[in-house]
């Protein structure tokens, strides 16, 4: 498994604070446009991420999102029982995310952080090049 900037833990009302007040309305008219600029109005969102959340289905997002606010969040000890090999990466202004794969990192049997500096949830993807290089890493080292 391979997660970049997730968490077991979601709080309500984060993932707003994440994007834009407002968001998951924007997304259930249907407006992936203005999904993309709402967030652009904390800082612009690197190319790649821009291309990802334009290439989805609104509809499809906000009921993700939605769900992501209401389900129950995994407990440690669930945590604790999967043994997939996990590759956490995070950017370190990824705030409480980072903190919250510290704790995985721990949990987590089979798990490996990778630490991204400077980048928020927003910038994970971008530059590119040290997150395929982790995961390269990481595929590499299970293919043994």
């Amino acid at each position: 498994m391979i997660m970049l900037g997730g968490t077991f833990e979601i709080t309500p009302g984060e993932i707003g604070k994440l994007f834009f007040p407002g968001y998951l309305q924007v997304l259930r008219d249907g407006d992936i446009e203005g999904f993309v600029t709402g967030q652009e109005t904390r800082g612009r969102l690197d190319p790649a991420t821009r291309m990802a959340f334009k290439s989805n289905d609104p509809l499809a997002l906000a009921a993700y999102y939605e769900a992501a606010e209401t389900v129950q969040n995994v407990e440690l000890a669930e945590l604790a029982q999967i043994r997939v090999p996990t590759l956490l990466l995070i950017g370190t202004r990824d705030q409480p995310r980072f903190d919250q794969n510290k704790i995985m990192a721990h949990t987590l049997p089979n798990a490996r952080m990778v630490a991204l500096p400077g980048r928020t949830h927003g910038s994970t993807l971008f530059p590119i090049e040290p997150v395929v290089q982790a995961i390269e890493s990481f595929w590499n080292g299970r293919r043994r």
